[in-house]
């Protein structure tokens, strides 16, 4: 977007709603290798599997009860997740616990 579009969006619709950017809330983090499909898969309940989810795919989920954006960004392959910023240990515990049992 422009810059100040939030500042332009809030001038339209005053009176009407509130405008706010929360992106800032956001963190990305990203699981690559040739076993980050087998990792994420035993936290999600849809499909990953490379004929049903590949390379652009994207989808909202939740992985140990966190909401997630989760998208496929290239064949290594490696995923994109895009989750409430406050819930980042939680994420990270939760891979350090389905990696334990993966990979003992």
């Amino acid at each position: 977007p422009e810059e100040n579009w939030v500042t332009a969006l809030n001038g339209k619709l005053e009176g009407l709603a509130y405008v706010t950017d929360q992106s800032a809330g956001y963190v990305v983090m990203r699981v690559a290798g040739e076993r980050a499909r087998v990792l994420l898969q035993s936290g999600v309940s849809i499909d990953l599997h490379p004929s049903h989810f590949g390379v652009g795919s994207a989808v909202s989920t939740a992985i140990a009860h966190i909401g997630v954006l989760l998208s496929q960004v290239d064949d290594r392959p490696s995923f994109d997740l895009a989750f409430f910023r406050s819930f980042t240990a939680s994420m990270e515990h939760w891979i350090a616990m389905a990696s334990a049992a993966h990979y003992p």
